[in-house]
């Protein structure tokens, strides 16, 4: 592994981590990879699948957010739905094919994500089928569906909170807290930054808050969130990678875990980008993993 610690690191690490990832798909059938590098993308790729994430965090204690697995989206007719409930692809990105419903008494269904009424369960269905036909190839929903508990923010909004923990086998390097309903432009999305110890970053990732419809503010189980984050990368052996908490009103939660966030694309500030590339750097050396930065 070569040594390198210019502000474009994480960048740099981002992109083999894509490269990496793509390579290690049972469908390219590739095995020029080191045996350490495809030991990681095996354990990445088994908790990239939102279902297996919540086996996988359950089965060492981790509290994760009530979820069933079903076959397909047709599945749902078949289900007693609960009053409120989230539907959502076990493998999608950027809230795509996420919908979170609540059950009026007139029996219509109302999505609190898109802020839309749908006159029945079909009517959704039909939905979550149109919007997995937009999808570009490589990144269409999976046929695969959660049937999730509601989560319900601890700070009380219409569409909970999530956390993005960036961390690394060596430690937290910082958290975004997001506000992303689709039914907003994502001009109107609000973001906070926050470093381990819960201190305000400032608007570190490049291209985001341009107009936040909400001003944010730090949950008050925030060290919670680090905790539970700390052991989750105690327990699993990966260099990197984004793990999705939520402040609800029954705690924190683990929701998903990310192996390549944004797909590879996202960009930070100089100074940040430098230091998640030194912690990535330090926990490929930790875990003797050679990455070729």
């Amino acid at each position: 592994m070569t040594e390198t610690n210019d502000a474009d690191s994480y960048n740099r690490l981002l992109w083999l981590r894509r490269k990496y990832w793509e390579q290690a798909m049972p469908r390219n059938n590739n095995n020029s990879l080191a045996p350490e590098i495809q030991k990681e993308m095996a354990l990445l790729r088994k908790i990239n699948l939102k279902n297996s994430a919540y086996e996988y965090a359950a089965a060492y204690g981790f509290p994760v957010v009530g979820n069933k697995t079903l076959d397909t989206i047709d599945d749902i007719l078949d289900e007693n739905l609960p009053a409120r409930c989230v539907i959502k692809p076990v493998v999608g990105h950027s809230s795509s094919g996420v919908y979170l419903i609540e059950t009026k008494p007139d029996g219509t269904f109302y999505c609190h994500m898109h802020k839309r009424a749908f006159a029945n369960i079909e009517e959704l269905v039909a939905d979550y089928k149109r919007v997995r036909g937009t999808q570009q190839a490589g990144h269409a929903l999976r046929d695969k569906v959660l049937l999730e508990e509601y989560v319900i923010d601890s700070m009380g909004y219409d569409v909970p909170l999530d956390y993005k923990v960036y961390a690394f086998k060596t430690g937290i390097a910082m958290v975004m807290q997001r506000y992303a309903p689709i039914y907003l432009p994502k001009s109107k999305w609000a973001f906070a930054f926050y470093d381990a110890a819960g201190e305000r970053l400032g608007n570190i990732r490049l291209g985001v808050n341009k107009d936040p419809a909400v001003e944010l503010e730090k949950p008050a189980d925030f060290d919670e969130i680090i905790r539970v984050s700390e052991e989750f990368m105690a327990i699993t052996d990966v260099s990197f990678v984004r793990l999705d908490m939520y402040s609800s009103t029954r705690g924190v939660l683990f929701g998903e875990a990310t192996p390549v966030p944004n797909n590879g694309k996202e960009r930070y500030e100089p100074e940040y980008a430098r230091i998640m590339g030194e912690m990535w750097i330090a926990s490929l050396k930790q875990l003797g993993i050679p990455y070729d930065v």
